[in-house]
């Protein structure tokens, strides 16, 4: 873990606001990219199944709160809470999965979203993956770079949607697999930033 004489505030925060506009400036060229593609409907249904992953993986989001509150303090056992969000996480998309397989159903009849199931299941997965390995890396004591490469989670998010959309019939479907492979992605590349392994944690 980083030792907090050697984080300089004002550093890190110049950091994470640069990252923030390059963000915004991706994310609002993409929006008008896939509205105008994509039309009101196929955009809307996106924005349907991204709003559902988004809300459950809040689930995730809370566990990885309390992780990077805990890896931040001094003797903290970092592969044992590393691999307690792992742990709660597959938990997670666990109970999403079947709660899916049992609704999913009646879900499509009134949701005109793609293959919102398999949509929401992978948007839980893949975000709250990233979630945890973000912030966990964050409570090693690197919040600057966390949001770079969160930024960098951003672009390739955009880049993938727009190839995947291009280049494939899809339609709104490719939105949901270009933002499932950059958070994957961005979740693996975390982790091997944080040079952690987990490990099954003790009771």
């Amino acid at each position: 873990m980083r030792e907090t004489h050697d984080l300089s505030i004002s550093g890190e925060a110049l950091v994470g606001l640069s990252s923030q506009v390059v963000k915004m400036g991706f994310g609002f060229a993409g929006f008008i990219l896939f509205a105008r593609v994509l039309g009101p409907v196929g955009l809307g249904g996106y924005l349907v199944v991204l709003a559902a992953g988004r809300f459950v993986s809040q689930v995730a989001d809370g566990v990885a709160g309390g992780i990077q509150k805990r890896v931040s303090e001094a003797n903290a056992n970092e592969r044992e809470l590393l691999g307690t969000g792992i742990i709660f996480h597959v938990g997670l998309i666990a109970a999403t999965a079947i709660l899916l397989v049992l609704t999913g159903g009646y879900l499509q009849q009134y949701i005109n979203a793609p293959r919102i199931s398999l949509s929401i299941v992978i948007i839980v997965a893949t975000m709250g993956a990233f979630s945890i390995a973000q912030q966990f890396y964050q409570g090693l004591g690197y919040p600057g770079y966390s949001s770079w490469i969160d930024t960098f989670r951003s672009i390739i998010t955009i880049l993938s949607q727009v190839v995947l959309l291009l280049s494939t019939d899809l339609g709104s479907f490719a939105l949901v697999l270009g933002i499932c492979i950059a958070n994957g992605t961005s979740a693996l590349v975390t982790v091997g930033l944080a040079r952690t392994w987990p490990a099954v944690p003790k009771w």
